[in-house]
């Protein structure tokens, strides 16, 4: 696999490197693993210089929903979800990070589902809402 590796110290090393070996047993103190990178050669790196290597750790899907889509009943998170006739229903939601104006689904809420965006305090449950385009 090949690594893009940035060196702090000397800049004009930053390249792309070859990732030759990982330790299969972890640190469990710190929750970490050693990788070992091949780097070309150059005259300005030196023994025990430490480095930044952006290693790809895959991509997941999630669900993003706008923030305004999610209230509180009570002390948690709820969205109203738009069923095939356009009625709202309540759901509980799980919610993870915040990512700007979004915030992540984590459970509640299918991919493919209609929100209703921004219902405040009104008690949509059961009523017919309109979608807009």
């Amino acid at each position: 696999m090949r690594i893009r590796v940035s060196v702090g110290s000397a800049p004009s090393t930053n390249s792309i490197g070859t990732v030759s070996e990982i330790v299969p047993a972890a640190d469990s103190s710190s929750h970490s693993f050693l990788i070992k990178i091949d780097l070309p050669s150059s005259k300005d790196l030196r023994a025990g210089t430490y480095a930044t290597a952006e290693i790809p750790i895959g991509t997941n899907q999630v669900i993003l929903a706008p923030r305004s889509a999610v209230v509180i009943r009570g002390s948690l998170p709820c969205a109203y979800v738009l069923d095939n006739n356009n009625i709202a229903q309540l759901r509980y939601v799980a919610i993870g990070s915040q990512r700007g104006d979004a915030v992540e689904i984590l459970s509640g809420v299918a991919a493919d589902e209609k929100l209703v965006d921004d219902p405040a305090d009104r008690d949509l449950g059961g009523k017919s809402i309109e979608v807009l385009p």
